[in-house]
């Protein structure tokens, strides 16, 4: 649920331009799978959803789907263009085995003529057994799946006894050669098969494959991905050749309805719902190509805004609640100004928010601190409200030498600053040659990990122990002081203990001054921090909207709560 900061304080520099109108039809292009979680495969699956088949394509400039073939298979794979190897449990590998159940070879071979278009050339490779390649614009037919140029060339008179079998020109029989594709290129099969139904090959990383599921017209098409259920069609790009950044194109409004229940709980109250879907929406317009050197605007993930479409109709799916959130507020954005909103938002912020100047460095005012009186309400529900993490000095030492700061050994760990909320605002580390390393702002809590801002700190280099032994009666007892304590005089009258230097008469008759017992310092080894909430504590606290709804309030007043000077409207 919570918002991850770093990513969010990128968000905060990019430029906050005015935005005219609502825009309900505009396409989101969200990052699935990309970077070190890119694949070499991905299927795709709508057996069970209305319409059939898949159509192939590019998204143009504009996001839209521009169709270039199509099949009527219901399940397919998607693979980066190599030498990839079907493995015993269906997936693809680069690395062949001695389990292996086939393979997709990435030399082919093909004739020259190119085909006007995909339905003639779908009409050649079907007579032959091959298959359409879409490369750059213009339309190919060819034949096998071959792991070298040289298997290739040798099955090439196979080839051309079959062209000739359907009546191929005879200057294109003896043109046929071996192909390959750019290492750009991404080839369709049949799932968790080696037959392959369609080969797209844009010869650079700017024009990748698209997927549009369905043939037939249906509306209301949700496709299998990943053990999720997805709207709208995905983009397999080869980024500098590598494996499959796969980024889902989804309407705007459907992209809220696939936030919504994820950030919150699809039961949440509806005012709740509908103050997450406004943030939300605004949210992915600030970041519009927010990762553009992914080609998408925003991830799936805590990252960004957690995302999983349809869900899976089990732990995770939109709730009829959770749409109407959606619909509700349709086009509405949050503004400050004439300026959209960095609607920053994190799961519980512990009693208080705080300002973005306090965490990022960057100064906003609709993003500024402030006491939360709500959250407490319903603190006994939120899960992990109250926690409590323990390190020990040589815990703390090994941290920060592993971050890079070295040092004699940990012996303190302090708070040095609130901010004015009361959350923690700096914290110092002192090793065992009194060199300090101080950290503020978001470090406060990301060097340690930790859950919040929010939290006190206890233990320290030395813990006192000892004190001063009374005497009489039965026995004795030790005390630190001797504060709150009396004395009784021999004529039986009672008076506050003087503290500053307290006496005693011995049995002949002479005063002296009460010293220590013989306390020792001795140095601890634990530091243990109690804090509350969960989250960066920037904006609005998705619990204490839950809380305010509970109370009454309504999505706007929510809002406006949690971001100060703002207004809701369909235009800046």
């Amino acid at each position: 649920m919570q918002v991850v900061s770093a990513v969010i304080a990128l968000a905060l520099l990019l430029p906050q331009a005015a935005f005219a109108a609502p825009d309900t039809s505009r396409v989101v292009r969200v990052g699935l799978y990309y970077g070190s979680g890119a694949l070499v495969s991905a299927n795709l699956d709508n057996v069970d959803g209305k319409g059939s088949g898949h159509r192939f394509g590019y998204f143009d400039a504009s996001n839209q789907f521009v169709q270039v073939g199509y099949t009527e298979q219901e399940q397919i794979s998607m693979l980066k263009s190599t030498n990839l190897y079907l493995t015993s449990s269906g997936t693809y590998s680069e690395t062949a085995s001695a389990s292996d159940q086939g393979v997709v070879g990435c030399y082919h071979l093909r004739i020259p003529q190119t085909l006007p278009d995909f339905d003639s050339a779908q009409a050649l490779a079907g007579q032959l057994g091959g298959f359409v390649a879409w490369i750059n614009g213009s339309y190919q037919v060819r034949w096998g799946s071959f792991t070298t140029s040289d298997a290739a060339q040798a099955a090439l008179p196979e080839f051309q006894a079959a062209l000739a079998a359907v009546g191929v020109a005879q200057d294109q029989i003896d043109g046929a050669s071996v192909c390959w594709t750019s290492k750009y290129a991404v080839t369709v099969v049949k799932m968790k098969g080696t037959q392959i139904l369609f080969q797209f090959d844009g010869e650079s990383a700017d024009l990748s494959l698209g997927v549009m599921p369905d043939i037939t017209g249906a509306e209301d098409v949700q496709t299998w991905f990943k053990n999720l259920k997805y709207h709208g069609g995905f983009r397999y790009q080869r980024i500098s050749g590598g494996d499959l950044t796969v980024v889902n194109f989804v309407p705007l409004e459907t992209y809220v309805k696939g936030v919504i229940p994820y950030e919150m709980s699809g039961s949440w109250p509806l005012e709740a719902l509908k103050a997450q879907a406004v943030a939300a929406r605004t949210y992915v317009i600030m970041n519009l190509n927010g990762h553009k050197s992914y080609g998408f605007d925003v991830c799936n993930t805590t990252c960004c805004q957690v995302y999983y479409g349809e869900g899976n109709g089990s732990s995770k799916y939109p709730t009829a609640t959770s749409n109407q959130a959606v619909d509700e507020t349709a086009g509405l954005y949050l503004w400050y100004e004439g300026e959209l909103v960095s609607t920053n938002f994190s799961s519980s912020n512990g009693g208080a928010s705080e300002s973005a100047v306090n965490v990022w460095g960057h100064d906003y005012p609709y993003l500024v601190g402030k006491i939360d009186p709500y959250e407490a309400t319903v603190e006994d529900i939120i899960p992990g409200y109250h926690w409590t993490v323990t390190f020990t000095a040589d815990e703390l030492t090994t941290l920060l030498q592993n971050k890079g700061y070295g040092n004699s050994r940990i012996v303190n760990l302090e708070i040095k600053e609130y901010t004015p909320t009361g959350n923690v605002l700096r914290i110092m580390f002192t090793d065992a040659d009194g060199k300090t390393y101080t950290f503020a702002k978001e470090k406060v809590r990301t060097l340690l990990s930790l859950k919040s801002m929010r939290y006190e700190i206890s233990g320290g280099s030395q813990t006192q122990t000892g004190g001063y032994q009374i005497s009489g009666g039965s026995g004795s007892s030790t005390v630190d002081s001797f504060d709150g304590l009396y004395a009784i005089s021999g004529g039986g009258t009672v008076s506050v203990l003087e503290t500053q230097k307290p006496s005693a008469i011995t049995g002949t008759g002479e005063i002296s001054e009460i010293a220590p017992s013989g306390g020792q310092t001795t140095p601890s080894g634990t530091f243990v921090i109690s804090g509350t909430g969960y989250g960066h504590n920037v904006g609005m606290s998705q619990w204490g909207a839950y809380a305010m709804a509970k109370l009454g309030y309504d999505y706007e007043n929510i809002l406006l709560f949690y971001y100060t000077g703002t207004y809701i409207s369909a235009a800046g």
